[in-house]
């Protein structure tokens, strides 16, 4: 059956880290090599935050099952309104954010697991399916199996619920989403402190028990993320375009502007 494999979600099941990048500019569709380049396991196409459209995000999908990166979209709003178009068009997982109870996670599933676990509407020529014309019960198998539905941990109460989220059939992976979380709570400022990780290992503890992958992202500081790979989690941003862009940026030109004219 000729089909592109999730190599991040199959990274995962074997118990590897997987680091991904936030893609925040409008891009090209180079990003998903230039991640490869970068030894990225995936690129995470941010539609909640970045101007980016359906469009554009389709076409860095399409490029993306080119290579050995996955391309996974963090939806506008946990309705995740268009997370079965995206999917239908070369998407391999879907980030819904702010995630707060189990209600929630039903949703996503809902929108974008077929039946009869979900309701997502079947259709004809996928990408991830190499265009081939197969029974609809054979394509749907194989498309579930390849696509990961991820649900934001971002507020106090997600973490209070994180047990029933991740109870949920369907739902692979619980992402806590540190900025949102500490700036909910009025803790910004507690970034890669006991209070911090205390959080996280809550989600952590509840994704165990039921047999669920947890990731983290937020944390930018090198220590916090070995301390949260220590920790367990094998699912982790590593940083935005947007991030890497300004930081390398700002390093040469601090350089530069330094430099002795004589």
């Amino acid at each position: 059956m000729p089909i592109v494999a999730n190599h991040a979600h199959e990274k995962l099941k074997g118990g590897q880290l997987i680091i991904g990048i936030m893609v925040r500019l409008n891009c090209t569709v180079e990003i998903a090599r230039v991640a490869e380049a970068c030894d990225h396991d995936f690129v995470l196409l941010d539609m909640q935050h970045g101007g980016m459209g359906i469009e554009t995000a389709i076409k860095v999908c399409h490029a993306a099952l080119s290579t050995s990166v996955t391309p996974l979209v963090r939806v506008s709003s946990k309705q995740a309104t268009d997370a079965s178009r995206l999917l239908d068009n070369g998407a391999m997982g879907i980030v819904a954010p702010d995630i707060d109870s189990a209600e929630e996670a039903h949703h996503l599933v809902s929108v974008c697991r077929f039946p009869p676990l979900g309701k997502r509407s079947v259709a004809i020529g996928y990408p991830q399916l190499g265009y081939a014309a197969m029974p609809i019960v054979d394509a749907s198998r194989a498309l579930d199996e390849n696509t990961m539905l991820v649900a934001m941990i971002e507020t106090e109460k997600g973490v209070e619920n994180a047990e029933e989220i991740a109870a949920v059939e369907g739902i692979d992976l619980l992402f806590v989403g540190s900025g949102d979380l500490l700036a909910g709570m009025g803790i910004s400022d507690q970034m890669g402190t006991k209070r911090h990780y205390d959080l996280c290992e809550k989600v952590a503890k509840a994704c165990k028990k039921h047999g669920k992958f947890f990731g983290v992202g937020g944390a930018r500081e090198p220590k916090q993320q070995a301390t949260l790979v220590e920790m367990g989690f094998r699912f982790v941003t590593t940083d935005s375009d947007m991030a890497f862009l300004l930081a390398s940026a700002r390093e040469r030109a601090k350089m530069l502007r330094g430099l002795d004219l004589g």
